[in-house]
C-alpha cells in the first residue's frame, strides 16, 4: 500500500472511532483527548527523526490527526447543540440539504438553518407542517420558530448525521432563490425530475438514476426488488454505481478501439452532466470524486498511483467534514472504489482461470471487486443478503449504464429544447423499463435473498477483513480453490435451508420486533408467521436468527401498521406461499384494509391472498389453528375485528393450546367465552400488547394461561404492558415473558411440559 493510502485509512479509522466515541464522552474530557492526539503526533515526529520506519510514522500521523479531527468535531457539535437550547423563537432561513421524506404523519427534511438576526447556523431536522411536501434539495424557506435539541431516543442517530437541532414550525414560507448558483441548479434538477413524473416505475427509476431523487421509487415495488437483488446502490447517489457506469462505458469504448484520452473525456462529460442534474450535493461530489479515481484505475491499470489518489480523496473529504467518516454512503463509495482498484486484477486473474467465465472475467471482476468490501456491511444494515447479487449485477450493469446514459442525454436534450421531449423521453423510459424488468426477474428467483442477523460492528469488521485477507493471500489462492470453496459453501447452505428445519421441534417463537407483533409457529419443516410488526430490519433479523427462509403462510390479524407494516419487506427475502386475512378484510373499503390487501397481493399475488372465516382451520406440521373470531367486521378491521386463532398441538400426554388474538381485548374474549369457543388455555398471546383493556378478572379466571407472551417495545410511549394486566396474570399464576426484557422467546413442546427459553 502506498504511504498516502495508509495515511488515509489510519486517519479515516481514527476519525470514525473517535467521533463515535465522542458521543459517549463527557465534554470535559474532549479537550484533553485532543491534546493527547497532538502529543501522539509529536511523538511520531520524534520517532521518525530517531530513525523509526516511515510506515510506522505514517500510521501514527494518520491516527493522531484522525483522533484530533473526530474529537474536535464532537466538541463543535456539542457547542452548536447547546446554542440551540438558548435560541429564542425567531426568524430562520432554511436551505434543504436533501429531499424531504414523507413520514407516517408529516414530511421531514434535513436543512441548514441560518438566523436572520444573528447569523447563527445549525444543521436541523425539520418536521414540516401537515400537508407541506415537495421540498427538494436546494430549496429555501423561512419560518418563525424555535430550535431544540433532539430527543434522547434519536440523539445518537442525529449526532452521527451531524444534525444538532430539531424544529417543527407551524407554517413555512417558500423563498425565491432562483438567481443564485444553488437556486439555478436546484431548478434545473426539479425540471429534470418533472420530466418523468407520472410514468410509473420506469419514470421513477429515471428520476433516481438521473437526479438522485428516490421518493417516488421508494413507494414502488421496484425499490424493494432492487434491495432484494442487491442493486440498490445503482439507484443511489454513490461512488459505487458511478464507478460501475464508468467501467462499463470504458469497456464498450475499448471494444471499438477508442483512444483512452477520448474515452476519459466522454466519461468525465457524463459525470459532469450527472452532477448538474443532481444539483451538486456533497454526496454527489464525493461519489464523483470516487468515480474519477476508479475510472483512472480502470483505464490506466496503475494501482499504486490510483491507490494514492484514493487516499488523497479520503483525506480531503474527512478533513473538510469529519462527520463523513461515519457516513454510510461515504463508506460504501470508498470501499467499493478501494475494492475495484486493489482487488480487480486479482479477481480477474482467478476468474480467467475458470474456463466457464473466462469471456466475462473482467466485467464480473469489476462487480465482485466493488462488492467485497461492501456486502457484509450492507447485509448488516439491511438484515438481508442478496445471494443473486454477483450475477444480477453482472447482467444489470450494462442495462444500468444504457439506462443512465440514455436518460442523461434525453434529460439534457429535453431541458435544452422542449420540442424533443416526445422523442427523447420514450427512449429513456424504454431503457429504464428494460432495467426494471431485469431487476424484477432476478427478484422473483427463489432464495434470491435471505435474511441475516449480523450486527453493524461485525458487518463493518467483515467488510474490512475481507479485502485485507484477499490482499494478504494474493497470489496463493487459485481460481480452482475459490471454486471449490464456493461449492462447499453452497452445499452447506442448501443443507441448512432444507435439512435443518425438518429437525427442529414443534415450537412457538415470539419474535422481538419492538412495538409490534410477530409470532412464528413451526413444526415438521412447516412454518407460519402471525403478524409482521412494522420494523423491517428487526423482523428480518429475527427470522434470520431463527433460520427461517420459507413460510407456508403469513397470517395478518388486522390492518394496523404494527401488525402488518413489514409484510412487503419480506418480499424476495423469505419465500411465502400465501397470506391469510380475516374474511371481511378482503371486501372492507377502509383505507387500512385496502392497503393491506394491496400489499399482500404484491407479495404473493392476489390468488394467494386467502380469507379466513370462523370455523376454518389452518395446519402447520403438528399444529392445528382454528379461527374463532371475528364473525363479521364491526370495527372497520380495527382492534375489535382482529383475527383470533386457537392453536392446538396433540401429544401422547394431551393437547396443548395457545391463543393468538392480535389486538382483541377483554370484550372480544368474553364473547368468545360465552360462545364456548374459548376456555382454559396453556399459552396466551396477550392482546393489544398488554393494554389496560386486554383482560378483566372474570376473563383471566377462565382462560388461566400457564404462559403469557407480551410483544412490546422497550420504553414505548403507550405504557404497555399495563401494570393492571400484569397483576391479573400474576394472580392466576401465569408466567409472563416480554420481548422488551427478554428478546425472542421460544416455547418448545414435549409430551408433558412446555420449555420456555428467552433467546434475547
Amino acid at each position: 500500500m502506498p504511504p498516502l493510502t495508509n495515511l488515509a485509512l489510519a486517519l479515516w479509522g481514527a476519525c470514525a472511532g473517535s467521533y463515535t466515541l465522542g458521543f459517549h464522552c463527557a465534554r470535559e474530557f474532549l479537550v484533553p483527548l485532543i491534546a493527547a492526539a497532538c502529543v501522539v503526533f509529536a511523538l511520531a515526529v520524534f520517532a521518525l527523526m530517531r530513525g523509526a520506519p516511515p510506515t510506522l510514522f505514517v500510521l501514527a500521523f494518520g491516527l493522531a490527526i484522525g483522533f484530533a479531527l473526530g474529537f474536535s468535531a464532537t466538541l463543535a457539535y456539542e457547542t452548536k447543540s447547546d446554542q440551540a437550547i438558548v435560541s429564542p423563537v425567531q426568524e430562520w432561513c432554511f436551505t434543504a440539504a436533501e429531499d424531504a421524506r414523507q413520514g407516517d404523519f408529516n414530511a421531514t427534511v434535513r436543512a441548514v438553518a441560518r438566523s436572520q438576526s444573528s447569523g447563527e447556523e445549525h444543521t436541523v431536522n425539520v418536521t414540516l407542517p401537515k400537508g407541506e411536501s415537495g421540498i427538494f434539495y436546494g430549496d429555501s424557506f423561512s419560518a418563525t420558530c424555535a430550535l431544540s435539541q433532539p430527543r434522547e431516543a434519536s440523539a445518537e442517530r442525529f449526532y452521527l448525521q451531524g444534525i444538532d437541532a430539531v424544529s417543527s414550525p407551524g407554517t413555512i414560507k417558500r423563498l425565491d432563490d432562483s438567481r443564485s448558483v444553488g437556486g439555478i441548479l436546484a431548478n434545473v434538477r426539479k425540471s429534470a425530475i418533472a420530466l418523468f413524473d407520472g410514468q410509473e416505475d420506469a419514470g421513477a427509476l429515471c428520476q433516481a438514476l438521473v437526479c438522485g431523487y428516490r421518493e417516488q421509487l421508494r413507494e414502488s415495488d421496484l425499490y424493494a426488488a432492487c434491495k432484494t437483488v442487491g442493486v440498490a446502490h445503482l439507484v443511489a447517489v454513490s461512488g459505487a454505481h458511478l464507478s460501475i457506469m464508468c467501467g462499463m462505458i470504458a469497456s464498450v469504448l475499448q471494444v471499438v478501439r477508442t483512444p483512452r484520452r477520448f474515452s476519459l473525456a466522454i466519461q468525465l462529460a457524463v459525470l459532469s452532466i450527472y452532477l448538474v442534474l443532481t444539483g451538486m450535493p456533497i454526496s454527489a461530489l464525493r461519489a464523483a470524486a470516487m468515480a474519477v479515481v476508479g475510472m483512472t484505475s480502470f483505464l490506466a491499470r496503475r494501482r499504486r498511483a490510483t491507490l494514492s489518489a484514493l487516499g488523497a480523496c479520503i483525506v480531503v473529504i474527512i478533513a473538510i467534514s469529519p462527520q463523513s467518516s461515519v457516513s454510510i454512503s461515504f463508506f460504501l463509495s470508498a470501499m467499493s472504489t478501494l475494492g475495484i482498484i486493489a482487488l480487480m486484477p486479482l479477481i480477474s486473474s482467478w476468474l480467467s482461470a475458470v474456463s466457464i467465465v473466462r469471456r466475462i472475467a473482467e466485467p464480473l471482476a469489476l462487480t465482485l471487486a466493488a462488492m467485497v468490501g461492501t456486502t457484509p456491511f450492507s447485509a448488516a444494515l439491511f438484515s438481508q443478503l442478496p445471494l443473486v447479487s454477483p450475477v444480477a449485477n453482472l447482467v444489470v450493469a450494462p442495462l444500468f449504464t444504457l439506462a443512465l446514459t440514455v436518460s442523461l442525454v434525453g434529460s439534457v436534450a429535453s431541458l435544452a429544447a422542449p420540442v424533443v421531449v416526445p422523442l427523447a423521453l420514450p427512449f429513456a423510459n424504454g431503457a429504464a423499463f428494460l432495467l426494471a424488468q431485469a431487476i424484477t426477474i432476478f427478484a422473483e428467483i427463489p432464495f434470491a435473498c435471505v435474511p441475516v442477523s449480523l450486527s453493524v460492528s461485525w458487518g463493518l469488521a467483515l467488510s474490512i477483513a475481507g479485502p485485507l485477507l484477499l490482499w494478504l493471500l494474493w497470489p496463493q489462492l487459485t481460481g480452482s480453490t475459490i471454486f471449490a470453496m464456493g461449492s462447499a459453501a453452497c452445499a452447506c447452505a442448501i443443507a441448512f435451508v432444507v435439512v435443518v428445519p425438518l429437525l427442529r421441534p414443534s415450537e412457538i417463537v415470539m419474535l422481538d420486533v419492538a412495538q409490534g407483533d410477530a409470532f412464528l409457529l413451526r413444526s415438521k419443516g412447516s412454518a407460519i408467521l402471525i403478524d409482521t410488526g412494522n420494523h423491517d430490519a428487526l423482523l428480518k433479523e429475527a427470522l434470520a436468527r431463527q433460520g427461517v427462509f420459507h413460510l407456508d403462510a403469513v397470517v395478518i390479524s388486522h390492518a394496523d401498521d404494527d401488525h402488518c407494516g413489514s409484510l412487503q419487506a419480506l418480499d424476495g427475502v423469505v419465500a411465502i406461499d400465501s397470506v391469510l386475512v380475516a374474511h371481511d378484510a378482503v371486501t372492507c373499503d377502509c383505507e387500512s384494509c385496502e392497503s393491506l390487501i394491496k400489499s399482500a397481493s404484491s407479495v404473493v399475488g392476489s390468488a394467494n391472498v386467502k380469507p379466513l372465516a370462523v370455523g376454518d382451520t389452518v395446519t402447520c406440521g403438528e399444529f392445528s389453528l382454528k379461527v374463532i373470531w371475528p364473525h363479521k367486521f364491526n370495527d372497520e378491521g380495527g382492534n375489535a375485528d382482529s383475527l383470533c386463532l386457537l392453536a392446538s398441538l396433540a401429544t401422547s400426554g394431551g393437547t396443548w393450546t395457545a391463543l393468538f388474538c392480535g389486538d382483541a381485548e377483554s370484550e372480544q374474549l368474553k364473547e368468545m367465552i360465552d360462545e364456548g369457543t374459548l376456555g382454559d388455555i396453556d399459552i396466551y398471546k396477550v392482546g393489544h400488547h398488554g393494554s389496560k383493556a386486554a383482560l378483566t378478572e372474570s376473563v383471566v379466571n377462565i382462560i388461566r394461561p400457564e404462559v403469557s407472551l407480551v410483544s412490546v417495545g422497550e420504553g414505548n410511549r403507550y405504557g404497555h404492558p399495563a401494570a393492571q394486566t400484569l397483576s391479573l396474570l400474576d394472580n392466576v399464576g401465569s408466567h409472563v415473558f416480554r420481548t422488551d426484557e427478554m428478546g425472542d422467546v421460544s416455547c418448545e413442546f414435549s409430551n408433558d411440559s412446555i420449555r420456555v427459553t428467552a433467546l434475547g
